[in-house]
This record gives C-alpha cells, sequence and structure tokens, in this order.
C-alpha cells in the first residue's frame, strides 16, 4: 500500500485511495476493532461470533459438527 501510494505521489497522480479502515488504520499505527473486519467480512464476523458463543466442547460440536473446517491454499496450489 506504501509503495503504491509513493508511486502516485512520483507521478503526480491524484489516485482516490478508498482503503477499508483495516488497511486505513494500521498504516496510522491505530487499534483495530471488530467492527473494522466486519465492514469487510461481515459473514465471517458472524461465524466467529458463533464459535465464540459456545459454552463448550459439546456445544460447539452441535452447532457445527464436522461441517467446521479450514483450508488454506498456498501460492503454488
Amino acid at each position: 500500500v506504501g509503495k503504491l501510494m509513493g508511486v502516485s505521489m512520483r507521478a503526480n497522480l491524484c489516485l482516490p485511495f478508498q482503503f477499508p479502515s483495516l488497511v486505513w488504520k494500521r498504516l496510522l499505527g491505530q487499534e483495530l476493532t471488530v467492527k473494522d473486519m466486519e465492514a469487510v467480512d461481515t459473514l465471517t464476523c458472524k461465524l466467529l461470533d458463533s464459535v465464540r458463543s459456545c459454552v463448550d466442547e459439546e456445544d460447539f460440536n452441535e452447532k457445527f459438527g464436522s461441517s467446521l473446517t479450514f483450508v488454506c491454499t498456498g501460492w503454488d496450489g
């Protein structure tokens, strides 16, 4: 993000940097909040709230069973 802003300044371009607060707050060194995340990804925030509301492992298994998984694909596919 910093490089994009630097290039636009050196080239005298007036680019409309409309980044979410997640980006701006990080650039300014401000603390991020849940509201910043909600502005970008509401569904994930709702899912995280559901997980947080689980009282114990049994409650978690009743709500999600084995349907809740985490998958991360690397750059190499």
